[in-house]
Formats: C-alpha cells, sequence, structure tokens
C-alpha cells in the first residue's frame, strides 16, 4: 500500500492535505480562521501537481 501511495506522488500530497483539511474543520472550535490558507495551500498543490505532469509529458 505504502508503494502505490508513494507512486501517486502529488496526488498523495493533495490527499493527506484533504485529510488533514477535514480533521481541522471537524475538531476546531472556528473553522473559519483556517479556510482561507487552507485554499491556498490547496491551490499550490494543485499547480505544482499539473506543472509537474507537464514536465513529465514533456520530457517524453
Amino acid at each position: 500500500m505504502w508503494q502505490k501511495f508513494k507512486d501517486l506522488g502529488w496526488r498523495a500530497a493533495l490527499i493527506v492535505f484533504f485529510v488533514v483539511y477535514m480533521i481541522t474543520i471537524l475538531t476546531v472550535a472556528n473553522p473559519e480562521q483556517f479556510q482561507t490558507p487552507f485554499r491556498f495551500i490547496f491551490a499550490a498543490i494543485i499547480i505544482v501537481g499539473f506543472v509537474m505532469e507537464l514536465e513529465k509529458k514533456r520530457k517524453k
């Protein structure tokens, strides 16, 4: 399972981040204060992931 998760690469980071995000929303008393930073981090992970995918395709 760990190897399969490792093969996902940036998608694995996205999954872990989403789980942390959901746990934070469920456990923190005032989750609104965390939403903006989480959105920026979420967007950054997605952008970096797409750039990595484009680089892979370009090298092939």
